[in-house]
């Protein structure tokens, strides 16, 4: 049975080095409302005076005719992409929705500092000798994973690249 320990290496690490050929987003707002059993966005602000509205019976349909209407109005320079995102107009559903944000924001960052405290725990103790099945039990993961661990960070130092140890 797998830990919830491990769970954490299920997800990918963060990746702090900016890939050029993603391209840089313009980020646009589209203010959401409720009217009726709809919804109604609107992005302003756009080049040339454009503004954008989109409506959908559902906040993901809103979500893509957005996308749609954005797509249709605007066109990025590369290396820019198209980027928006969804707020709603209600201070306290935006206070909400940006407090969900935030704290997935931070889930996502303490779940790589976890990762990065494992690897270099795992270095560290099988640097000292420590055998992977000590160092599996006194870091609650298994066995295996403490030896795929130290292979991981084996094939990058052989490729280059280590990870920088945790702070």
């Amino acid at each position: 049975m797998r830990s919830r320990h491990e769970a954490v290496f299920d997800e990918p690490d963060i990746v702090e080095e900016h890939d050029e050929s993603i391209g840089i987003s313009t980020d646009h707002i589209a203010v959401v409302t409720r009217v009726g059993e709809g919804w109604r966005a609107v992005v302003d602000g756009l080049p040339d005076g454009k503004v954008v509205v989109a409506h959908g019976s559902t906040w993901a349909e809103t979500t893509h005719n957005v996308g749609d209407a954005l797509s249709e109005a605007v066109t990025p320079e590369p290396p820019y992409v198209l980027g928006y995102h969804m707020v709603p107009a209600d201070p306290d559903a935006d206070s909400a929705l940006g407090a969900v944000m935030i704290a997935r924001s931070e889930r996502v960052h303490a779940e790589q500092a976890e990762r990065d405290a494992v690897r270099h725990a795992v270095r560290v103790f099988l640097g000292q000798g420590w055998s992977t099945r000590d160092a599996a039990r006194a870091l609650l993961l298994s066995q295996e994973r403490v030896i795929r661990l130290a292979a991981e960070m084996e094939g990058r130092a052989a490729r280059g690249k280590p990870r920088p140890p945790a702070e």
